[in-house]
């Protein structure tokens, strides 16, 4: 056997469950000019292997000099066969990377492709997580305690998700855009006060483990689209409200009784919109935000007209609700080295250079109670608003109409610990299909059933210890999903005249998404894209068992 690779560190969340986490298979090769007695070497590696020995044999007949028999043999199933000290065989290992929760939070953590980090966290914090050195100034946010070379074993990362509150989110906003029959919603879940990001949810969603199966919808989410300005409309002019009394003005009067807008002009509006930073592109740790001086900024300047994504807008919220501090929301908890087994956490300088004033401290506080005051004596310790606005855009020469509905809440009201923001949108406008009704306060009902559970399950006390080891019921249920997949590589999934597609000169994705309905075992060498397949495009499949597609950098 050659040597094993070290494994791809593992996600966690701040609870450590895990979130994506890497195992060690094997794949089982024969090389037919080292076999001396077949029959015995046919009867010994079938019992071992679980392989048909017809089947075994015919494949020590083919001309090539190493055949694959097998794949997805685990640690156990390789030790055995690796005592046995069969000349002619081979193990190879191979690292699979697997996402034990599927589609939850799938936008967020991303995927990997060949162990390489491709989107999301996987690709953002590729240094942690892939095996290799680095020095500690190259990810900022983490104090290394002084430590300059590190990476040299595996390194886990820790998030501040936490899965039991992604999880209710997610399923309070499926049931939400179900109900409402609304194509696509975003949901934030965040520390006001520190910018840590506790949920991120979006639908629709996809599964990590299959990346290549999403839709393209899948991925175009609200996370990193504009939004209109108008959702925040309201919150906004009570905000710009409040600033012009100053501190020592007097507190708002009711809106049935208050001059349009607090008597306050459109541009005066907007321009404390810019000084609060609402309309600025945001550069932090989330694969949702929009990184200043991108190629991708540069082509898609955000301006006011144009409206405003997601985090602009939570980070903006959370401003004027924390005190008056413009907080940089960030996913990364932690890390853990297990060649020092001990946790680095996040630094403090970071963090504290990532914080801005945006107004006074009393500012801060006559700011936060006007916003969030209570209307009636004894109502629930939380705030929620909801607003809906609808809107016409350009796609080409044609233009649609959408509706998106937005809802911010705050618990506890006094001084906020949580703040959840929930965006959806609608491609058609009133009346809903089949003549349902649609109700846009129901959106409310999100923050209403889950503002206090949320606190209560951010209250309770996390006491870490060291990683355990993989999860071994995770570890199994990978393991059968492998198992239902394989199939013995003689058999055949076509029918006698198909013909191999092509692929050659795609991305590995887009590769894979065309033979998603081709039933045979796909093995991917190298990275970058399909340069060289195996069979040929144009050839006739003929019961063929296998793909093999070559990547090559372009780079």
């Amino acid at each position: 056997m050659s040597a094993e690779p070290v494994l791809r560190g593992t996600v966690f969340d701040r609870d450590l469950n895990e979130l994506a986490v890497s195992y060690m298979l094997y794949s089982l090769h024969i090389r037919p000019s080292e076999v001396k007695d077949q029959q015995n070497f046919v009867k010994t590696l079938s019992q071992l292997a679980g392989l048909d020995e017809g089947s075994l044999l015919a494949r020590l007949k083919e001309s090539r000099n190493l055949i694959q028999v097998m794949d997805n043999l685990d640690q156990d199933q390789a030790t055995a066969i690796r005592k046995a000290n069969i000349a002619g065989v081979y193990l190879k290992p191979v690292k699979e990377r697997f996402y034990p929760q599927h589609e939850t939070a799938a936008a967020l953590i991303g995927y990997t492709g060949e162990n390489i980090g491709l989107a999301g966290v996987e690709g953002i914090y590729e240094m942690l997580l892939q095996h290799g050195e680095f020095r500690s100034e190259t990810v900022p946010e983490i104090d290394f305690q002084g430590e300059q070379v590190l990476g040299r074993s595996t390194m886990d990362i820790v998030l501040t998700l936490d899965l039991e509150m992604q999880k209710k989110v997610e399923t309070q906003l499926r049931h939400y855009l179900k109900k409402n029959m609304a194509s696509r919603g975003i949901a934030v879940l965040m520390n006001p006060k520190t910018g840590a990001v506790l949920a991120l949810a979006g639908s629709p969603t996809f599964n990590p483990n299959y990346f290549w199966q999403a839709s393209g919808t899948a991925e175009k989410s609200l996370f990193d689209e504009s939004i209109a300005t108008e959702l925040f409309d309201a919150i906004l002019i009570r905000a710009a409200a409040v600033r012009k009394n100053g501190e020592q003005g007097d507190p708002l009067p009711p809106l049935t009784v208050a001059a349009p807008g607090f008597g306050l002009q459109e541009n005066e509006i907007r321009k404390y919109g810019a000084v609060i930073g609402l309309y600025k592109n945001i550069q932090c740790g989330l694969p949702v935000c929009v990184f200043e001086g991108t190629e991708q900024q540069k082509r898609r300047v955000r301006a006011d007209a144009m409206g405003i994504n997601t985090i602009q807008l939570a980070v903006t919220a959370a401003s004027l609700v924390n005190g008056g501090w413009r907080v940089t929301p960030y996913v990364l908890d932690s890390v853990y080295d297990h060649s020092h087994d001990v946790y680095f956490t996040r630094s403090k300088d970071f963090d504290t250079a990532g914080r801005r004033r945006i107004m006074s401290p009393p500012m801060g506080i006559m700011m936060r109670r006007e916003l969030l005051q209570q209307k009636k004596p004894g109502a629930k310790n939380y705030f929620v608003y909801t607003d809906s606005v609808s809107q016409m855009v350009m796609e080409g020469e044609r233009s649609r109409y959408i509706i998106q509905d937005m809802m911010l809440g705050a618990i506890p009201v006094k001084s906020p610990q949580l703040m959840l923001l929930v965006v959806s949108q609608q491609d058609y406008l009133y009346p809903l299909p089949k003549g349902d009704k649609k109700d846009i306060h129901s959106l409310a009902e999100i923050g209403n059933n889950l503002l206090s559970e949320m606190l209560a399950l951010d209250e309770k006390k996390i006491i870490r210890d060291e990683p355990e080891g993989r999860n071994q019921s995770n570890y199994k249920r990978y393991l059968i999903s492998r198992r239902v997949d394989f199939r013995d590589l003689k058999e055949s999934g076509f029918e006698p005249d198909s013909t191999m597609p092509q692929v050659t000169g795609l991305s590995l994705r887009k590769g894979l998404q065309r033979l998603n309905g081709y039933k045979f075992n796909v093995r991917v060498e190298g990275s970058g894209k399909i340069v060289m397949q195996r069979p040929a495009s144009g050839a006739v499949l003929n019961g063929a068992g296998e793909c093999v597609l070559t990547l090559k950098s372009e780079i």
